[in-house]
């Protein structure tokens, strides 16, 4: 912070840091937090602004929310309206964040915003991913299609990158010349066209680096057995970069199916002298979880330094010495626990059931769907797949369709080439009984739309 600063505004932070907020007040300077992260502590060093800390109850606000909601009080104050200009920002941050859409406050931020998009990188971003967006997107298609990208550079990114994107959210309109390739002819470019494309390369990096690292962690929990407990503690010290450690911490914990702590050793600069070894890292709960309140269960342990976020998502911090501790207590507390995978679906039909009619029904909320309100799983059972019915889909035949008497096609893709009906079927086999859960969808092609169950698992 530049020694000039006379107030220091911090979005998204700020209200668990005491002895920074402490250092930088005793300075001189003026802090004003606006965070919506849990606290259980007293910040007397900085003006915080948390609605998880009052009893306001909208508790489904991200940090760009809360930053809004000082805006809208800052408007009241000066007698202007500045700060729904902004709303659509604010929506991208709420649906980034993956905040509940069941608040009301917040569902209708979330719609206002999505209804009125200007901010240029917005925008761009949008554009970027108009394929796989299509003409009439949704708040959940911005979360899987947009949020990525902005993720990717930030963790992917080098400064010079970040401060772009900083640029362009603030609208700056420069013009960049660019080269597709070495002998091509210089183009103009403007600055939000040019941070989507190094953003989709950010993301780029970012996965391949990512799924390598992976590849080894698994590995190595594997190797030690650590997936045999409870809750997975596993060092990252040499094989993960710190800015994908959250990222790959939900990947590790999907593939174990298990809550996972990613963690890595504190540098001897990170640690006050000969102070006991500390280390730090970010945990990461499953889908439903039978460990609901996963922060909340750690910090009952008493064993670590802290435990900072949200519930399913946060950072972290224990000694050296207390691991094994934790990881006792933990396999002790949580014996009778069972974490076997299982998908939740919420209608199990016959194949009768599976009608044109309802999967268009669902469909059209597809606008209404986000965190809290999942869009819907369906589960089929006692399929019958006819040899007629069912067709490969494809260049490599990887993907496989079956069209229901009832007309829906149940879709499966990226099959395995020992995917067992497809095996099935290529031998000619007779008709075949099948469960299969997965989501409804309408798909369109050339004009033809088509309702079908796209297919997440199947028995």
């Amino acid at each position: 912070v530049p020694e000039e600063t006379n107030l220091l505004i911090i979005p998204d932070a700020g209200s668990n840091d005491i002895e920074q907020c402490k250092k930088l007040s005793e300075s001189g300077m003026d802090i004003l937090v606006l965070d919506h992260h849990e606290c259980d502590i007293e910040n007397l060093y900085a003006i915080i602004v948390n609605n998880q800390m009052c009893d306001y109850p909208n508790k489904q606000l991200s940090g760009a929310g809360v930053t809004y909601k000082f805006l809208q009080a800052l408007d009241s104050e000066l007698w202007e309206d500045k700060s729904s200009k902004y709303l659509d920002l604010v929506a991208l941050g709420l649906i980034s964040d993956n905040m509940k859409v069941t608040s009301l406050e917040t569902r209708y931020l979330i719609d206002s915003g999505m209804s009125c998009i200007r901010n240029k990188m917005f925008k761009a971003f949008i554009d970027a991913q108009a394929y796989s967006l299509g003409n009439n997107f949704s708040a959940k298609d911005i979360q899987f299609y947009v949020s990525p990208l902005i993720n990717g550079l930030i963790r992917a990114g080098d400064f010079e990158e970040k401060d772009m994107m900083f640029r362009a959210f603030i609208e700056t309109d420069e013009v960049f010349e660019y080269k597709k390739s070495k002998d091509a002819v210089s183009v103009l470019e403007s600055i939000y066209d040019r941070v989507a494309r190094i953003s989709n390369n950010a993301k780029n990096r970012q996965n391949k680096t990512k799924d390598k690292s992976i590849g080894v962690i698994i590995s190595d929990i594997e190797r030690r057995g650590q997936h045999n407990n409870k809750i997975i503690f596993s060092n990252v010290t040499e094989s993960l970069s710190q800015s994908l450690t959250g990222i790959t911490a939900i990947k590790i914990a999907e593939y174990f199916h298990k809550p996972c702590l990613l963690l890595r050793k504190k540098s001897a600069d990170e640690v006050e002298k000969d102070a006991p070894v500390i280390y730090s890292g970010s945990g990461r709960n499953i889908d439903n979880s039978p460990v609901t309140n996963l922060k909340d269960f750690l910090e009952e342990l008493n064993l670590f330094e802290f435990v900072q976020g949200h519930q399913g998502a946060f950072g972290c911090e224990i000694k050296k010495d207390n691991i094994p501790l934790a990881i006792t207590e933990i396999n002790k507390r949580l014996k009778d626990v069972d974490f076997t995978p299982f998908i939740a679906c919420d209608f199990i039909l016959d194949e009768d059931d599976l009608t044109i009619g309802l999967v268009k029904d669902i469909y059209d909320l597809r606008n209404y769907f986000g965190t809290g309100f999942n869009e819907p799983i369906i589960a089929v059972e006692k399929l019958c797949v006819r040899p007629d019915q069912f067709t490969l889909m494809g260049k490599e035949n990887s993907s496989w369709k079956i069209i229901t008497d009832e007309g829906v096609a149940i879709v499966k893709f990226k099959v395995k080439e020992n995917d067992a009906l497809k095996v099935a079927m290529q031998k000619g086999s007779d008709d075949v009984y099948i469960t299969v859960v997965g989501r409804a969808n309408i798909n369109s092609f050339k004009g033809i739309l088509t309702s079908q169950l796209v297919v997440m698992d199947y028995e």
